[in-house]
């Protein structure tokens, strides 16, 4: 299945040519790499798949629920954290859900919670919005 599916892209900036009919896919599993001699249009691609610019032409599909982060080559932070700490909290969303089940299921275990079967319930949503998120792959696995 097509995480991302790219059909027909194009873009001008005004009468300029960035690129034309760009289509591709990705599926879960594959590795990607995007080449190009400078001002190919390799950022512009990027940037228009990640939702912060728009195409002349063409279209961009991801699969229901795929986040997707993008951080520019010029970095340009407004905390002063490091490229590794930025990278670190792209990954805020999941872990904040990590800690959610993990805090459920300590909860989960007194069987005689009078809150038992909301607990669960919340549990089974919580955990679906991880495992669609890519939770275990983006944070190492276990919760």
């Amino acid at each position: 299945m097509s995480i991302i599916t790219v059909s027909g892209l194009t873009k001008y900036y005004g009468a300029e040519l960035v690129f034309r009919d760009v289509s591709f896919q990705i599926v879960r599993g594959d590795k990607a790499a995007i080449v190009g001699v400078n001002g190919a249009g390799k950022s512009t691609l990027l940037r228009i798949i990640a939702g912060q610019e728009s195409a002349t032409g063409g279209s961009v599909h991801l699969a229901r629920g795929t986040r997707l982060a993008y951080l520019a080559q010029e970095a340009r932070f407004v905390t002063q954290r490091t490229l590794l700490e930025e990278m670190h909290a792209s990954l805020d969303y999941l872990n904040a859900l990590r800690d959610e089940i993990t805090a459920l299921e300590t909860a989960l275990t007194d069987v005689r919670h009078p809150n038992h079967d909301r607990l669960m319930t919340r549990y089974s949503e919580v955990l679906h919005r991880f495992e669609h998120a890519g939770g275990y792959q983006s944070t190492g696995g276990s919760t």
